[in-house]
C-alpha cells in the first residue's frame, strides 16, 4: 500500500480548522458560475488564503534541502513557467502575466491541497459532501434559470445580463423550440466541474441511492440545458459505464422490465429528442462553429513553424485574428494556441510537466481504489484531455478545480479502502 505520512509534526488546531473551513468554501463557491457575486472574487480571495497557508504548511515541515529534493517536478514545470513568462515579458507581451496567472493558479492550488492531504490535515468525508451539496447547487441554479424563461418571469435578453451583473462572467445562450415549448440554452465556463465530477458520485456507496438517482437524473437534465455537442457526448459515456455498471446487479426481471419501459416511451420521446439531436450536431450553427475551428487550425500550421521552439511568448495571439477581448490568447484549439506561444520545448516543459504533476500524484491514490473508480478516473481523463482539441479548457479556476475534485475524490475513495482493510 502507499506509504503514510511522512511528516513527524502535525499542525495546530485552529490551523487543521482554518485549512478545512476555507476548502468547504472554496467548494461550495463552485456553485456561483465564475466564483464572483455582487463584483467579489470570492474564489480568488479563498484560493490566495489557502495558497499562503500552503506555503506556511510547507515551510514549517520541511528543511530547504527537504524542499528541493521532494518537489523536483514540482520545481521543473513552475521554474519553466517563470522563465517563459520573464522572457515573454521582457518581449513585450502585453498578457503573459494574465497566462501565466491563469495556467499556474491551478498547479500551485493542485499542490497545496496535495500536501494537505498527504499531511492527514483535510477532512475528505466533509469536503466530499461539499462537493455534493455543489454539484447540486449548480444544477438547481440551471433548472431554476429555465424555469423563470419558460414561464416568462425572465426575457431571453435578461439571462445573458443577469450572469454579466450577478455572476461577473458571460454566457453562451441561445433559445430551442422542442414542440410548443421554446427553451433556453445557457452555457458558462464553470459547467465542465459537473461533468467531470458528478460521475464519481454516481457510484459512492456511502452516498444514499436516491440522492445518486437524483444526482444522475438532475446532470442529464443539466446537459440538456447547456445543450453543448462535447458535453452531451461525455453525459452519455459515463451513463453508458453506470448502465453496464448498475446492469450487472439487477435480476433478470428487473432488466426486462427496464427494457419494456425503455422500448414503450420512446414513442412519447424519440421524436424531440431526435430533433434535438439533429439541432445540436447537424445544423447549419454546427457548420460555422465547424468553420471556426478549421480556420483556427489553417492560421495556426501557418504561424507556428515561423517560432518552432521557443514559440511567440506567452499571452502571444494571431494579431489578425481574436476569439476573446478578454483573454485574446484563448482559442478553440487551446492545443496549437499552446504550441503557438510556448514553443515545442515550452509546451513539453509547461503543458506536459503540469500534466504529468496531475498524473503522477492522482495515480498515488488511483492504484488502489475500487475498479469502477478506476475506469472513472480513466475516461475522465482521457475527457481532460479531448477538451482542448475543441474549445479552452486548460486555463483557469473552473477548468482548473476538475483535477482538483478528482484527486480529492481519488483520495477520499483510498481512504475509505483503507479503513477497512
Amino acid at each position: 500500500m502507499m506509504k503514510g505520512n511522512e511528516d513527524m509534526k502535525t499542525e495546530k488546531p485552529y490551523m487543521m480548522t482554518l485549512i478545512n473551513g476555507l476548502m468547504y468554501l472554496l467548494v461550495i463557491s463552485y456553485i456561483l458560475p465564475a466564483g464572483i457575486i455582487g463584483g467579489i472574487s470570492i474564489q480568488r480571495i479563498l484560493i490566495y488564503a489557502i495558497l499562503l497557508l500552503g506555503v506556511a504548511v510547507v515551510i514549517r515541515r520541511n528543511s530547504f534541502k527537504e524542499l528541493i529534493k521532494r518537489f523536483k517536478a514540482e520545481i521543473v514545470v513552475i521554474g519553466a513557467g517563470v522563465v517563459w513568462w520573464i522572457g515573454s515579458s521582457l518581449k513585450g507581451e502585453e498578457y503573459s502575466t494574465q497566462f501565466f496567472s491563469l495556467l499556474y493558479v491551478t498547479v500551485f492550488m493542485f499542490i497545496a491541497v496535495e500536501i494537505f492531504i498527504r499531511s492527514d490535515i483535510l477532512n475528505l468525508d466533509l469536503l466530499v459532501k461539499c462537493i455534493l451539496i455543489m454539484l447540486f447547487g449548480k444544477i438547481l441554479e440551471k433548472i431554476g434559470i429555465e424555469i423563470l424563461f419558460l414561464l416568462d418571469m425572465i426575457q431571453y435578453e435578461q439571462v445573458g445580463s443577469l450572469y454579466v451583473e450577478w455572476f461577473g462572467t458571460s454566457v453562451t445562450t441561445m433559445t430551442m423550440d422542442v414542440g410548443s415549448l421554446e427553451f433556453v440554452r445557457v452555457q458558462s465556463s464553470s459547467d465542465t466541474v459537473l461533468f467531470f465530477l458528478s460521475p464519481f458520485l454516481w457510484f459512492l456507496p456511502q452516498i444514499k441511492k436516491g440522492i445518486r438517482a437524483a444526482l444522475f437524473l438532475g446532470t442529464g437534465i443539466f446537459a440538456m440545458i447547456v445543450f453543448s455537442r462535447l458535453y452531451l457526448v461525455q453525459f452519455f459515456s459515463f451513463g453508458l459505464i453506470a448502465v453496464v455498471f448498475y446492469g450487472k446487479q439487477m435480476p433478470k426481471k428487473v432488466k426486462m422490465a427496464a427494457a419494456g419501459v425503455f422500448v414503450v416511451s420512446a414513442f412519447f420521446w424519440i421524436r424531440p429528442v431526435t430533433e434535438l439531436i439533429r439541432i445540436r450536431f447537424f445544423s447549419d450553427s454546427v457548420s460555422e462553429s465547424d468553420s471556426i475551428r478549421m480556420e483556427q487550425l489553417s492560421r495556426f500550421v501557418e504561424a507556428i513553424p515561423d517560432h518552432l521552439w521557443l514559440g511567440n511568448g506567452m499571452g502571444s495571439y494571431l494579431p489578425d485574428y481574436l476569439r476573446s477581448t478578454e483573454a485574446p490568447f484563448s482559442y478553440e484549439l487551446e492545443y496549437l494556441s499552446f504550441l503557438y506561444q510556448l514553443g515545442i520545448i515550452g509546451f513539453i516543459f509547461i503543458i506536459v510537466g503540469t500534466l504529468y504533476l496531475y498524473i503522477k500524484h492522482i495515480y498515488e491514490y488511483f492504484q488502489y481504489n475500487q475498479k469502477i473508480i478506476q475506469i472513472l478516473t480513466l475516461a475522465a481523463g482521457l475527457w481532460y484531455l479531448i477538451r482542448p482539441l475543441f474549445n479552452p479548457a486548460f486555463l483557469g479556476k473552473q477548468n482548473g478545480f476538475i483535477v482538483i475534485g478528482i484527486l480529492i475524490i481519488n483520495a477520499y475513495c483510498y481512504k475509505k479502502e483503507t479503513s477497512v482493510s
